[in-house]
């Protein structure tokens, strides 16, 4: 793990100060720091026999943030590397990528994100473990005519923890594969992908994997100034042990965006995932979960919009009655956009879920009541104030069954 860290880091390291050394020859080449102070709040309460229990994680942290962009007709490059200074946690992440040549001829992306966290001595979270993580994708493609383009792709991804527990463990996990995209994103647009890939996971072979991925997804505009949208993913694993059933994990979204008089905008949107196991048991057992829901955009004026979305969600589950439920809620909320300077959005969404057997001895219903505000501002001298809050409190029918959980994160951040 120790060569890890130092070959991540350096590569991070070295790569801006590469873009740094050269900057002074690259046209267009730009650099950005940000100092940041930030804060960080993580609240889980829940009851164990009647008794309140409250786990809180608190942390301050300095962090300094660097960057070198260029810029060309055929090379962009861009490097950040953030180290950050924290009361419970030291972290050290990059990401970089480059994009070469174009698509009239051949195009070629590759980047990467690195991270290294460390856990300080005395933190306050129970199962820290320190570990070096990273993800390095390249996709390399051209147009082949009007429009229709096809890439090859890769990706890897590694991580290697100070100690291995039942949760936390090394892998190494790449794929590959080949995708086809064809329009404007925005307008009528098709993307087909499918790749292959394979985890492997150290002294054991219950967690190792091969894995199918598939995907496709398309765009088009049935009227003017009306969006449809559809995605159907699916995930074959497929483990080399024998303590988990191989299975498919199929994912599909739909929406049709319809605009009304007056700037009103209907959406209607819906989910759906499932999972298929070639073995069934009672650990890892088939589930279908269903949703749908149609949100309704009200303009206010040029910077500020309401919003509502009735929903409506079902778990289906073959073999397991405990497991089937619906879920009834509405998200109500508001969008401010302040040109760049400011903006802030917050939604509240309450509601119930009830489980379909009676005498359930696993679950229990319960009143949803979710709140979450996020904004940031941006001051004339380049400093900017950010917020983020999440409220996420369960009333069960069954007090022991009591859960909330609070995130806070503030930040002020000053660039240079």
């Amino acid at each position: 793990m120790d060569h890890l860290r130092v070959i991540i880091r350096t590569a991070g390291i070295a790569a801006v100060f590469v873009l740094a050394s050269s900057g002074s020859s690259l046209a267009g080449a730009s650099f950005r720091g940000d100092l940041t102070f930030g804060y960080d709040s993580f609240v889980d309460r829940f009851t164990i026999l009647e008794e309140d229990t409250t786990d809180a994680i608190q942390e301050f942290y300095l962090s300094l943030a660097t960057s070198l962009t260029h810029s060309g007709a055929k090379l962009k490059l861009g490097g950040t590397n953030t180290f950050r200074y924290g009361t419970q946690s030291i972290n050290e992440i990059f990401y970089g990528n480059l994009s070469a040549g174009s698509w009239e001829s051949l195009r070629l992306e590759i980047r990467n994100s690195s991270r290294l966290k460390f856990y300080r001595d005395g933190s306050d979270y129970e199962f820290g473990n320190d570990y070096v993580q990273s993800n390095t994708s390249v996709k390399l493609g051209r147009t082949i005519r009007n429009g229709l383009k096809v890439s090859a792709r890769g990706r890897m991804e590694l991580i290697d923890y100070s100690e291995k527990t039942a949760f936390d463990y090394d892998y190494v996990y790449f794929d590959g594969g080949l995708e086809v995209e064809n329009g404007s994103y925005f307008e009528r647009f098709t993307r087909i992908a499918i790749s292959a890939g394979h985890r492997e996971v150290a002294d054991t072979s219950d967690l190792s994997y091969d894995r199918i991925l598939t995907g496709l997804e398309f765009h088009f505009q049935p009227a003017p100034e009306t969006l449809a949208e559809f995605s159907l993913s699916g995930d074959r694993r497929d483990y080399s042990g024998d303590s988990r059933s191989p299975l498919w994990n199929i994912y599909s979204f739909s929406s049709i965006s319809v605009p009304l008089a007056g700037g009103v905008k209907t959406s209607l949107r819906f989910d759906s995932e499932s999972y298929i196991y070639d073995t069934p048991t009672t650990t890892f057992f088939d589930t279908h979960y269903l949703r749908g829901g149609i949100k309704t955009t009200i303009p206010v004026n040029p910077v500020l919009s309401l919003f509502a979305e009735p929903r409506f969600a079902r778990m289906l589950c073959r073999d397991f009655e405990e497991e089937k439920y619906w879920e009834g809620s509405i998200i109500l909320g508001f969008d401010l956009l302040g040109n760049g300077d400011y903006w802030c959005t917050f939604s509240w969404e309450p509601g119930k879920r009830n489980y379909i057997m009676e005498e359930n001895d696993i679950y229990s219903d319960f009143y949803l009541n979710r709140f979450s505000l996020m904004g940031n501002i941006k001051t004339s001298n380049d400093i900017s104030i950010g917020l983020f809050i999440m409220h996420d409190p369960e009333r069960h029918s069954r007090r022991d069954d009591d859960f909330s959980l609070t995130m806070i994160s503030a930040t002020i951040s000053k660039g240079f």
